[in-house]
């Protein structure tokens, strides 16, 4: 269960996503591609990795008044405030 704790590692791939219809809730769809991207970000970090690669969304804004994307920008902010050397965002 989440937070896991990983191996020591240097770089840390997420490609973690769903959609809100295929999650079922906009509650549900939150939890994985904020919550559960957020959680292995972390993860990785305390596990001593520097570099973070994670696929997000073309249009991606935390201030977007779509929920999708907004979630996905704020998925972003979150994960660049976690001290991380070099952060990768795929659009």
């Amino acid at each position: 269960a989440w937070p896991a704790t990983l191996p020591p590692a240097d770089d840390v791939f997420v490609a973690l996503g769903t959609t809100i219809k295929v999650a079922g809730s906009p509650a549900a769809f939150r939890a994985v591609d904020f919550d559960a991207v957020l959680a292995v970000a972390r993860a990785g970090r305390q596990a001593g990795a520097t570099r973070l690669a994670v696929v997000s969304a073309l249009g991606a804004d935390a201030a977007s008044r779509v929920f999708y994307n907004r979630v996905k920008g704020e998925m972003e902010a979150a994960v660049a405030g976690l001290g991380y050397t070099t952060v990768t965002l795929a659009q």
